[in-house]
C-alpha cells in the first residue's frame, strides 16, 4: 500500500490532533478525525497560548522555533480572525538560585540561535512598565517569544483542516480498537466500528485510558494527569496587547496580555491536583477548579505585580495535561500493536508545539520511518522505568513533580530539592 492510498483515523480533535490531520493531507492520505466533542473546545482551547523558545531541551526549542513559523503563517493567512502577537518575553529571577541559572538559560538558547539577552533591571521595568523591579535581582529579555489566543487559533486549525479535505466527525465516542492478529485496523465506537490503515490517539487526558485497552506496554504508561489552571484578571491599568510574556523562575508563574486592560496570570502548582485515568470528566466544562492555587502564587509575586494582586479575577480556567518523569513527549507506534501511533506526555506544550509535532507525526506515518525530531520521545526509555508497580507509581510521581518545578533546570532542582527535601 502506497503512502498517499492510506486511511488514516485520528482520536482526538484538539491542537495536536488537527495539525497532524493537516500535514496528513499534505502528504495525500486520507483523514479522518473523531472526537465526543466539536473540534478544538476541551483541553487545548484552555491553554495559555504562549510559544516559548527558551527551553532547556534544544530539541524542544527546535519544534518550538518551528511551531512559531507555522502559527505566523496561520495569522497570514487568516487575518481577520486570527492574531498572534510576537512581543516577547522578560524572564525574571528573585532569588540566588534563580539568577544562577539565568545564565544557563541565556548560553543554552544562544546555543540553538535564539535572540536573548541578559538586561538590567532598568531596561526590564521599561520593556513591561506593569511590574516592580525592586525585587528582581537578573533577568533576560528574547524579542521572538509570542503569545496568541487559543480559542482563534483551534478556528484556524479546524478551517485549516476542513479546506484540507480533513472529514471531522462529532459527537463520536472511541471505545477500543479493532485488530486483526496484533495489527490495529480500526477503533469500535459507540457509532460501530471505524476502519482505517493506520490510527493515531492524540487524545490528550483521555488518551491514556484509551491506548490502555490495546494491551502490552501500553497499560503502563508513565504518565501522570495534572490539572493545570490559569485566570484573567481585570480591569488594570496600564496592560496592553503588544506587553511581552513576563514569567517568575522562582515561583513558577507566567502572565500575557488578554486584552487592552486584562491580563492572563498563571501558575504550576507544587501540589496540584491528580486525576485517575479513569476519573477526568467526559467535558472539562465540568472540571472542578480552585483559584487558591493561583491567588497564593500571586501573593508571593505581589511585589512584581503589584497591579494585578489587587485586580478582579474575571476567569479562571483549567484543563488536565499530561506529564512525563523527564517532560519529555511520548510519540511512538505501540510496540505490541503495529498500525496504532500516540502522542501523549505534552507536558504543558501540547498546543504550543502542535505544528511541529504534527509534521514529525504525519511524516512517520506517511513514510514509515520515525524523523529525527521525534527520536527522543520513544517509550522504550522508559522500559526501566516500568518494569514494576512501584517503579511505576515512582516515575508518574516524578511527573507530577516535574510539573511542580517546569520552570527548573536540573541544577536549580538539585539545590531547591536539597532546601525543601
Amino acid at each position: 500500500m502506497t503512502a498517499a492510498s492510506r486511511d488514516v483515523l485520528i482520536v482526538g480533535a484538539g491542537s495536536l490532533g488537527l495539525s497532524t490531520a493537516i500535514e496528513l493531507r499534505r502528504r495525500g492520505a486520507t483523514v479522518t478525525v473523531v472526537d465526543r466533542f466539536p473540534a478544538g473546545v476541551q483541553t487545548s482551547a484552555r491553554a495559555a497560548g504562549q510559544s516559548v523558545l527558551v527551553q532547556s531541551d534544544p530539541n524542544v526549542a527546535s519544534l518550538m522555533r518551528r511551531s512559531i513559523e507555522r502559527f505566523i503563517e496561520y495569522a497570514d493567512e487568516y487575518q481577520d480572525r486570527l492574531r498572534v502577537y510576537q512581543v516577547g518575553s522578560l524572564k525574571l529571577a528573585l532569588s540566588n538560585w534563580a539568577a544562577t541559572q539565568i545564565d544557563r538559560e541565556i548560553q543554552g538558547a544562544r546555543a540553538v540561535g535564539t535572540t536573548v539577552e541578559e538586561v538590567d533591571l532598568g531596561t526590564a521595568a521599561t520593556i513591561a512598565p506593569h511590574i516592580d523591579v525592586s525585587t528582581v535581582q537578573r533577568a533576560w529579555f528574547t524579542p521572538e517569544e509570542l503569545y496568541f489566543q487559543p480559542t482563534e487559533m483551534l478556528a484556524a486549525l479546524v478551517s485549516s483542516a476542513e479546506r484540507a479535505g480533513v472529514r471531522i466527525l462529532s459527537g463520536i465516542s472511541v471505545q477500543g480498537f479493532e485488530k486483526v492478529g496484533d495489527r490495529v485496523v480500526g477503533v469500535r465506537t459507540t457509532d460501530g466500528v471505524i476502519q482505517a490503515d493506520r490510527v493515531v490517539v492524540t487524545a490528550g487526558g483521555w488518551g491514556p485510558r484509551l491506548l490502555a485497552t490495546a494491551g502490552g506496554a501500553l497499560e503502563r504508561l508513565p504518565v501522570s494527569l495534572v490539572r493545570h489552571q490559569l485566570t484573567v484578571r481585570g480591569p488594570i491599568p496600564g496592560i496592553r496587547r503588544t506587553l511581552p510574556l513576563v514569567r517568575v523562575i522562582d515561583h513558577a508563574v507566567y502572565s500575557r496580555p488578554d486584552s487592552d486592560d486584562t491580563l492572563v496570570f498563571g501558575t504550576y502548582e507544587p501540589d496540584p491536583r491528580v486525576y485517575e485515568a479513569g476519573d477526568i470528566p467526559d467535558d472539562l466544562g465540568d472540571l472542578p477548579l480552585d483559584s487558591s492555587a493561583t491567588q497564593h502564587a500571586l501573593e508571593a509575586v505581589g511585589a512584581v505585580f503589584p497591579s494585578v494582586r489587587d485586580a478582579p479575577m474575571l476567569k479562571l480556567r483549567g484543563g488536565v495535561v499530561t506529564m512525563t518523569p523527564d517532560g519529555g513527549y511520548i510519540v511512538d507506534e505501540a510496540p505490541d500493536s503495529p498500525g496504532l501511533f500516540f502522542l501523549t506526555g505534552c507536558n504543558v506544550r501540547g498546543l504550543s508545539v502542535s505544528p511541529a509535532l504534527g509534521e514529525g507525526l504525519a511524516e512517520w506515518v506517511s513514510t514509515g520511518t520515525r524523523p529525527e525530531s521525534l527520536e527522543p520521545y520513544r517509550l522504550d526509555r522508559f522500559d526501566q522505568r516500568v518494569a514494576d508497580d512501584s517503579e511505576l507509581a515512582r516515575a508518574r510521581q516524578e511527573g507530577i513533580d516535574f510539573y511542580g518545578s517546569i520552570y527548573q533546570d536540573e541544577e536549580s532542582r538539585a539545590v531547591t530539592h536539597g532546601r525543601h527535601g
